[in-house]
C-alpha cells in the first residue's frame, strides 16, 4: 500500500452539494475517449474519397473503482456508493438536468466537468457475519459536460447563393429568412457588391450568425436618427412629421 494513498485516489465532487467522494484506491483501468465524427463522400473520377469534419462527441472517461469496508462496522462503503448511484440519475430538484460532477485523480490530474453516464459491472462480495458490505467493485463511465449556452460558436457561416437575373438582397432575405429587411445586412457583409450581378456568390449566413447584428443608417445626415439618445437629426424628423400631421379632404368633380 503506497505511503501516500491522497496521491493515487480518485475524487468525485458535486458542484451542487459539494459533497465528494474519494476513492480509497487508485482508479483501475483509467480510460479516455476522443472521438470526432466524420463524414466521407465519392464524386465521379475521383479516386479518393472527400472527408468531412461533422461534429465532435465528448470526451468520456471510465475506470474501474473498488469500495472496500475493512473492519465490518463502518457504514462509509454503503453511503458512498448510494450517493454515486444518486449521481447517475436526474436531480431531482433541477428534473432533466443531470448531477454535475468534477472528478480529477490525486493532485488535480485529469481535472474534468463530467457527468456520470452509467455505473455497470456492480459486484458485491460476500458480506460480513454483521450484514455490512464487505467490499463493492463496478465501472464508473463519465462523460465530459459543456455549459450550454445560445452564444456558441457554431459555423454559422456555410450557406452560399449563385445570384440569377433580377436578384437583389431583399429578394434573397425574403426567401432565405422570411424578412426581407436583413437584406441590408447581407449587403453591408458585401460591401464590394453593392448591387448583385448575374453570377455573383453571396453568403448567406444562418440567422443564429445574424440574429444580434442590427441595421443602421450609414448617412452622415441620419446617422443618428435610432436610438433612444435625443439628437438634432431626431428631433427634426419628428418636427417634420409633426408638421405634416393633418388631416386634408379631397374631392373628386365628376362633370
Amino acid at each position: 500500500m503506497s505511503i501516500f494513498p491522497m496521491l493515487k485516489s480518485w475524487f468525485l465532487q458535486n458542484q451542487t452539494t459539494q459533497q465528494i467522494i474519494r476513492g480509497e484506491f487508485h482508479p483501475v483501468d483509467l480510460t479516455k475517449e476522443v472521438k470526432p465524427n466524420y463524414v466521407t463522400h465519392v464524386a465521379l473520377s475521383r479516386t479518393k474519397e472527400i472527408v468531412q469534419f461533422l461534429n465532435q462527441d465528448a470526451d468520456t472517461l471510465s475506470f474501474k473503482a473498488v469500495m472496500n469496508n475493512r473492519d465490518g462496522f463502518s457504514s462509509f462503503v454503503e453511503k458512498d456508493y448510494q450517493l454515486l448511484e444518486s449521481w447517475a440519475r436526474p436531480d431531482p430538484i433541477y428534473g432533466n438536468k443531470p448531477p454535475v460532477l468534477t472528478f480529477w485523480v490525486g493532485q488535480g490530474w485529469e481535472l474534468m466537468e463530467c457527468v456520470i453516464t452509467g455505473l455497470s459491472n456492480i459486484r458485491f462480495e460476500e458480506p460480513f457475519a454483521n450484514g455490512r458490505i464487505r467490499q463493492i467493485s463496478l465501472i464508473v463511465n463519465l462523460r465530459k459536460y459543456e455549459k450550454f449556452s445560445l452564444e456558441g460558436a457554431g459555423n454559422y457561416e456555410t450557406r452560399y447563393h449563385r445570384a440569377a437575373v433580377r436578384d437583389y438582397y431583399e429578394l434573397l432575405a425574403y426567401r432565405e429568412y422570411n424578412n426581407p429587411m436583413l437584406g441590408v445586412i447581407i449587403r453591408n457583409r458585401h460591401p464590394n457588391k453593392p448591387n448583385i450581378q448575374i453570377g455573383d456568390v453571396i453568403k448567406l449566413p444562418s440567422v443564429e450568425a445574424i440574429r444580434k447584428e442590427r441595421a443602421q443608417p450609414t448617412s452622415i445626415a441620419l446617422r443618428t436618427i435610432t436610438g433612444k439618445k435625443i439628437t438634432p437629426q431626431k428631433t427634426l424628423v419628428k418636427q417634420m412629421f409633426d408638421n405634416r400631421n393633418i388631416v386634408k379632404v379631397s374631392y373628386t368633380i365628376v362633370s
